[in-house]
C-alpha cells in the first residue's frame, strides 16, 4: 500500500463526517425549533448545516479520488453488515 497524502486523508475525514454533521445538525435544529419557538430560524440553521454536509462530502470525493470513495463504500458496507448480523443474533 502506497503513502496517502494529506489531501486523501482530508477527504476520507470530510467523507466519514459529513452525513453526521448534517443529519445531527437538522436533529439539533429541529429540536431547537421546537423548544424554542423560533421555528423559522432553526428550520433555516438547519437547511444551511445539512447543505453544507453536502458540500463536505462533495470536497470528500474529489480530496480522496475514487480510491478513498471505494474505502468509505467498503468501510460503510462492512459496519452495516456487522450491525445486521449482530441484530441477526449470528
Amino acid at each position: 500500500m502506497d503513502k496517502k497524502t494529506l489531501k486523501f486523508w482530508i477527504g476520507i475525514v470530510l467523507l466519514t463526517t459529513n452525513q453526521v454533521f448534517g443529519w445531527g445538525g437538522m436533529a439539533i435544529c429541529a429540536a431547537l425549533a421546537l423548544k424554542t419557538g423560533e421555528k423559522k430560524f432553526w428550520i433555516t440553521a438547519g437547511m444551511v448545516i445539512y447543505a453544507i454536509s453536502w458540500a463536505m462530502a462533495g470536497l470528500g470525493v474529489v480530496l480522496a479520488g475514487p480510491e478513498g470513495v471505494k474505502l468509505i463504500k467498503d468501510f460503510i458496507a462492512k459496519i452495516k453488515n456487522a450491525w445486521l448480523r449482530r441484530g441477526s443474533g449470528k
